[in-house]
Formats: structure tokens, C-alpha cells, sequence
């Protein structure tokens, strides 16, 4: 239908003989609204081409002695629809678009245009399409936006057209993304500000709320959690504001929510865990009497994640009985059983704590994931982060075994990918702990030490396999079928586990030299490679730079950055 309108109205021009059949600007705006209401992905660009042909046809008839054949600038009303269809492109362009667009649509008003009243919607839209399509600058963008939109209606005075709480919390929500505070902060003082001056429908609610809590966890200010307690007790207080509750400031189990996870990422806070579990007992008491405060699953992991955040010696402990908590309750019928995301969390608290036997805790809550794996609980299905964090638990840990049961937790890790666990697939970083636990060997006798390398090589060949290697037997089938990509701790690691774990000479040095020259074919040479090979083997990185015509004293070691070394050996660093 959208092709056949545009057809009809490309098919016109004014030379026409009949007049009475051209296209005017009812015409086109039937076909923006069609593409609007089409859900085509192309929607905006074919919307943005009608509207240009438009003003086309504009520019060549406006001079017409024939005043019928001159065909008007396009109005409020067909702008507003080719909006509607721009604002929901993910072109990262057609947020500059709407913005201009959104201009015009002012100025029109402002000069009398009234064929089409702008409504919230389209300013909400808008708004959401030019904070989308921005990085910093896009939130701004969107705030110069409003203000401007604001100002326009502020004069006008028609309560029809008057912004709202959802136009707010679009750029809001920008803000919230790049943990804007500052900006964030004068936004929701001003809704709160004009609310106070008459501006009914700019009134902050729940989910404004909720975005400034979004703020202060992005932000990654230690006093996130302090910020969410004092925005909760304010809401609390505005919704129950003079002796009537307001709904729509109501908080509810997403609120509570994003409270508990500002405590869990305010981990300089030594009591963030305890006060983020005292919030969720709040739900909990609250429930009783409002099933919309009752705690969810990710309630429970949140607090879990503060605990695994904590400096606490017995977080894991803490974070197991949350679980157990949550596994009794879902027996009983009262909650969902855990998924993946708080076992997860568990299991990470288990792994940072520095109670006697942690590991070991991790490991039985691994074996029990799967024994209710296998007796039909899908939620329990063992993945690649349960079982990373449990071979990195084991990797930098105390544990005189570590590297055995590092290397043992990988092995299991592969047996269930082979049977069939997609989501237990080993990955980088399932690799790179196990070269990470030989590396950090504390054995002292030649031979353990030779034998603990012998582990480090052969995860590290993982990652460099040939045919030949997979045929000789010296790569395992499934490592060859993983496609493992290394990153720049691969190497490190490896060079490392080659420099504290190989006597001093030639064969430790032509290893250095082949990890070295592999990292430089793969673009993976960041600071910490340099260096590590630098200071193990001068010769090495001074060879490397001379076949690419640079002298060490070029070289720039600025603090904190990556050495000023050739390009195409740090192209893939930051992949």
C-alpha cells in the first residue's frame, strides 16, 4: 500500500493537466502515516524521501503564476508523521534528523501552523531517538531538545501540547546510561521544580526514580548505595504525601530492585552487603500485605552480588544461606527456583572469599548445580561463568593443588560442552586460568616445575592449533573444535608461566621469542606483553622493532598507556 500511494504521488508533477488531481499535503501525510504504522525497517529512510519530495515539489511550484499548481510546504501534521517513523529507526543518523525536524515542527507552531497539535508522543519519540543515536553528546542533545520544546509551550500555554513525565525520563534515562550525575541531578530538580509551579503532568514518578538510581550505579561513585536509600525513603514519603497514596509513585519490586543493586556495586562501602540484605527483609516484611514489593529472583541475587563484592571472610557463607533461603521457598511454592545468574552470584562470593575451604564450597555448589541439572531442574544448568569462576577460584588461590584442579575443573568443563551443554562451552578465559595457575606454580624441584609448564603449553597451543598438531595427538579434538581466540593475558601469562617456571637459557629464551612473535601476528601486544618480554629478554622486543625500522629509544613508556610501538602489534588489544 505505502509503494502505491508513493507511486501515485511520483507520478505527478505540475505540468499536470488536471489540477483538481494533484497530490496536496493530506496526500502525502495518508502515505508517511502508512509507513509509520508499517513496521518496515526501512521506514524512516522512505519517510525522510517522501518528506523531501515534498519540499521538492515545494521549491519548484512556489513561483507558479498558477496558484493551483503550487504545491505547499509541508505542515506540522505531515512532519509529525514522518517523525513517528524516523524516531523509531536505529540509524544512528536519523537522530540528528529528528532533531531538525523537531525544529521545524516549533517554528511552524510558533509562526500559527495548528494542522496538527504536537503531542508528547512525538516529543517522547524524538527525544528517545536522539538520546539512542549519541554517545555523551546525545543526552544533551536531548536536553537542549526539550528546553526548547519547553520554552515554545511554556508561551503557548495550551495544556494540550504541555511536555510530560515520559518526555522527562527519555533524556533521563540517557543520563542514567553514561552515569551523568551532575546533569541527571539538575533534570530531576527542575521535573520536581516545575511540578511545584503548576506543571501537572511533569511530575517525577517511580520510574524517574529508578532512572537516578540507574545514575549513581553507572556512575561508579562508592556512595551509590547511601543515594538509592535516600531516593527510596523520598519516594516513600512523596507517595504517602498528604495522607493519600499517589500510584504512580508507588514503589514497587523493579524499585526495590535497582536499590539492592546500588548497594552491590557500592563495594567500598564494608557494610554495602549487610545494609543491601536488611533492604531486601524490608521487602520481604512489605510483601505480606502488597504483593507488588515481593522479592524476585533477582532481589535475592543482588544481594548475593553485594556479598560477593564484600571484603566479608564469611560472604560466601552468607550468600549460600540467601540461596538456601531461595531453594526452600521455591520447594514450598513461594518463589521461583534460582537461575543461573544467582547460583553465579553464590558461587563468586564462594571464590572471593577468604574463608579456610571456599574453593572447596564452590566446588560442591558446582556438583550440586548439576545433580539438579540432571534430575530436571533447567535453571540449574551448569555454564561457561559458573565453571569459569570456578577454575579462576582455583587459579588464584592458596591451594597447593590449584593447578591440578584448575586444569581438572577445564576438563569437566569440556566433557559437559561434548555431551551436548551449549552454555558450558569453554571459551578465552577458560583457558587463560589454568595457564595463569601454572604460571603462579610455588613448586621448587626442576621437575614439578618442568611438568606445571608442561600444563601451561599445552592450553596456551590451544590457542595456536594446526592441523598437524590436532593429528599427532598433541591438541585434544575438542580444543581444536572451541576455535579459541587468545587476548593479550593469554601471552602474558604464558610468558610469565615461561620465565618463573624454565631455567635461565636458550630454550626458555626462543619460547619467549615465539610467544612474542605470535602476539605481534595477532595484534595483541598491549603494555604488559612488552614488557614482560622486555625485561625476560631484551634482545627479543629490540629484534622486533628493528624489523619494522624503530629504535628502542623511540619508544614511549607513558604512565598508564600502551608503549608508542607499531601499530599492526596492538590492532587487536582492545577487541
Amino acid at each position: 500500500m505505502m509503494e502505491e500511494l508513493q507511486g501515485i504521488s511520483s507520478g505527478w508533477n505540475q505540468n499536470s493537466i488536471d489540477v483538481s488531481f494533484s497530490p496536496t499535503n493530506h496526500s502525502y501525510t495518508f502515505a508517511l502515516d502508512a509507513w509509520a504504522t508499517s513496521g518496515r525497517q526501512d521506514a524512516g529512510e522512505r519517510s525522510l524521501a517522501l518528506l523531501s519530495k515534498m519540499e521538492a515539489l515545494h521549491a519548484s511550484t512556489k513561483d507558479d503564476v498558477d496558484v493551483r499548481k503550487v504545491f505547499p510546504s509541508p505542515n506540522i501534521r505531515a512532519i509529525s508523521s514522518a517523525l513517528n517513523s524516523i524516531s523509531k529507526s536505529k540509524d544512528e543518523g536519523m537522530g540528528k534528523i529528528a532533531d531538525q525536524l523537531m525544529r521545524r515542527i516549533l517554528h511552524l507552531y510558533e509562526k500559527g501552523d495548528r494542522s496538527s497539535i504536537p503531542n508528547a508522543r512525538t516529543y517522547t519519540s524524538v527525544l528517545g531517538a536522539i538520546v539512542r543515536s549519541h554517545d555523551r553528546s546525545g543526552s544533551r542533545q536531548g536536553l537542549n531538545l526539550l528546553h526548547d520544546i519547553q520554552n515554545v509551550l511554556d508561551q503557548d500555554g495550551n495544556p494540550e501540547v504541555a511536555l510530560n513525565t515520559i518526555a522527562y525520563n527519555s533524556v533521563l534515562h540517557g543520563f542514567a546510561k553514561q552515569g551523568s550525575v551532575e546533569e541527571a541531578q539538575g533534570l530531576f530538580e527542575e521535573m520536581k521544580r516545575r511540578h511545584q509551579q503548576g506543571y501537572a503532568a511533569e511530575k517525577p514518578d517511580v520510574i524517574t526514580f529508578s532512572t537516578m538510581i540507574e545514575v549513581f550505579i553507572n556512575s561508579n561513585r562508592t556512595d551509590a548505595g547511601s543515594n538509592a536509600v535516600h531516593l527510596l525513603d523520598e519516594l516513600e514519603h512523596e507517595y504517602t504525601k498528604g495522607g493519600r497514596q499517589d500510584k504512580s509513585l508507588k514503589p514497587d519490586t523493579h524499585f526495590y530492585n535497582s536499590v539492592l543493586r546500588a548497594w552491590a556495586s557500592s563495594d567500598d562501602d564494608e557494610d554495602a552487603a549487610e545494609k543491601a540484605h536488611k533492604v531486601l527483609q524490608r521487602m520481604e516484611l512489605s510483601m505480606a500485605g502488597d504483593e507488588k514489593v515481593k522479592p524476585d529472583i533477582i532481589s535475592y541475587t543482588a544481594v548475593c552480588q553485594a556479598y560477593a563484592n564484600s571484603n566479608m571472610t564469611d560472604a560466601g557463607e552468607r550468600a549460600e544461606e540467601i540461596l538456601h533461603q531461595v531453594e526452600t521457598g521455591a520447594d514450598s511454592g513461594i518463589l521461583p527456583y534460582p537461575d543461573s545468574y544467582l547460583y553465579s552470584a553464590v558461587m563468586l562470593a564462594h571464590v572471593r572469599s577468604k574463608s579456610v575451604g571456599s574453593r572447596e564450597k564452590a566446588e560442591q555448589l558446582f556438583h550440586r548445580m548439576q545433580q539438579l541439572y540432571k534430575s530436571g531442574r533447567e535453571e540449574a544448568k551448569p555454564n561457561t561463568r559458573i565453571l569459569n569462576l570456578l577454575i579462576s577460584g582455583w587459579a588464584t588461590s592458596r591451594n597447593r593443588n590449584k593447578i591440578a584442579k584448575a586444569s581438572e575443573a577445564l576438563e569437566q568443563m569440556k566433557v559437559i560442552y561434548k555431551a551436548g551443554n551449549e552454555d558450558a562451552r569453554p571459551d578465552t578465559y577458560s583457558y587463560n586460568w589454568v595457564i595463569l595457575a601454572a604460571a603462579r606454580s610455588t613448586a621448587r624441584k626442576v621437575q614439578e616445575k618442568r611438568r606445571h609448564f608442561n600444563i601451561a603449553l599445552q592450553h596456551f597451543r590451544a590457542f595456536h592449533i594446526s592441523k598437524s598438531t590436532v593429528d599427532n595427538g598433541a591438541i585434544d579434538h575438542i580444543d581444536s573444535s572451541i576455535n579459541l581466540v587468545p587476548n593479550s593475558f593469554t601471552y602474558i601469562y604464558f610468558i610469565q608461566a615461561c620465565k618463573y617456571l624454565l631455567p635461565s637459557g636458550e630454550d626458555r629464551d626462543k619460547l619467549i621469542g615465539k610467544a612474542f612473535e605470535l602476539a605481534r601476528r595477532n595484534g595483541m601486544v598491549n603494555k604488559k606483553v612488552f614488557m614482560e618480554v622486555h625485561q625476560a629478554v631484551p634482545s627479543i622486543t629490540e629484534a622486533g622493532l628493528l624489523e619494522e625500522g624503530i629504535g628502542l629509544d623511540e619508544i614511549s613508556f607513558s604512565e598508564g598507556k600502551n608503549p608508542d610501538i607499531p601499530a599492526n602489534w596492538t590492532s587487536q588489544v582492545h577487541r
